[in-house]
């Protein structure tokens, strides 16, 4: 992300607001940052966690709302960003397109997602890594998000995309559980 004075950067799916902060005080000319999350647990977190001078001076906001249902208006953010929310969303394509809607049109939109299909690990059985990723898969509905992205971008016929690839390996249980939450995401899939 790049900012200069006045602008706005949205970030989708902000949950407790450490990337919100985080962007406030690496852009202090920025005029707003703005949370949005679907959560109204998340949001009310963020604002727990949020420095109260931030708030006060209104540089950070937080909002409940739907990625798919922003109630905001067209054009007015500088730069939109979104960190592993788009392997959640029922249509991706839907997701990107009201973010192209309300970024202006010279500005940036950064999405960044893991291709949990491309995810190893070792310090366990083979049974066992596989075990947990094919579980951890199983309550994501598009774990190949962070592949398939670039031809998500490409396919709305967005200039100067670019992808960065990183691959996703974990070592050990402990390194998976404190990542993954993974007794936390069984104990969701066991109840669903």
């Amino acid at each position: 992300l790049s900012a200069k004075s006045g602008d706005q950067i949205l970030d989708v799916g902000c949950g407790i607001g450490v990337d919100v902060v985080a962007i406030a005080n690496i852009y202090p000319e920025i005029c707003t940052v703005v949370g949005v999350d679907k959560s109204g647990d998340m949001v009310h977190e963020a604002r727990r966690r949020t420095p109260a001078e931030l708030l006060v001076s209104k540089k950070v906001q937080y909002y409940i709302g739907s990625l798919q249902n922003l109630k905001i208006k067209d054009e007015i953010f500088a730069s939109v960003r979104s960190d592993r929310t788009f392997q959640y969303l029922e249509d991706p394509a839907e997701g990107l397109g009201e973010l192209m809607r309300i970024v202006k049109p010279d500005g940036s939109i950064v999405i960044s997602e893991p291709d949990w299909n491309s995810l190893g690990i070792s310090g366990l059985s083979n049974e066992s890594a596989e075990t947990i990723r094919d579980t951890f898969l199983s309550i994501i509905p598009n774990p190949a998000m962070g592949h398939d992205l670039f031809m998500l971008f490409s396919n709305q016929l967005l200039n100067d995309v670019e992808e960065i690839k990183m691959p996703l390996y974990f070592y050990g249980a402990e390194h998976v559980e404190g990542i993954l939450l993974l007794k936390r995401s069984m104990s969701r899939a066991v109840v669903s």
